[in-house]
């Protein structure tokens, strides 16, 4: 993304936009793959260790669907859309908490590019 910023009439927002619908789109397929609830399926083409997957819970645990928030870490961010899927989350709690997170994520990198560069 900041290579895009670097790119000569670029503007910053649709990168925001676009890297939040593209990223939230992700966490929404990893979240029906979840949701079936085949652990080998999530092992095979996601790669996602049941350890991680594990972690990703205990991490959430008794905290719900707003967990969703934090799906923009790097480590962990599958890994919990996965198992908001898999533990069969609020799935509107889930989708409108992993936008903010993502959102917030990408707004938060450019604004912080265009301070430091601009």
């Amino acid at each position: 993304m900041l290579g895009l910023m670097a790119i000569p009439g670029m503007e910053a927002w649709p990168l925001v936009v676009y890297g939040t619908i593209g990223n939230v789109l992700g966490s929404y397929f990893n979240y029906g793959v979840g949701r079936m609830g085949k652990l080998e399926w999530i092992e095979k083409y996601l790669k996602i260790k049941k350890e991680k997957m594990d972690k990703a819970e205990r991490f959430m645990a008794g905290r719900g669907a707003w967990m969703g928030f934090f799906a923009f870490l790097p480590v962990l961010g599958s890994a919990i859309t996965v198992t908001l899927g898999f533990m069969r989350s609020n799935i509107v709690i889930s989708f409108v908490s992993i936008a903010v997170g993502k959102f917030l994520r990408y707004w938060l990198l450019i604004y912080g590019a265009e301070r430091l560069f601009c």
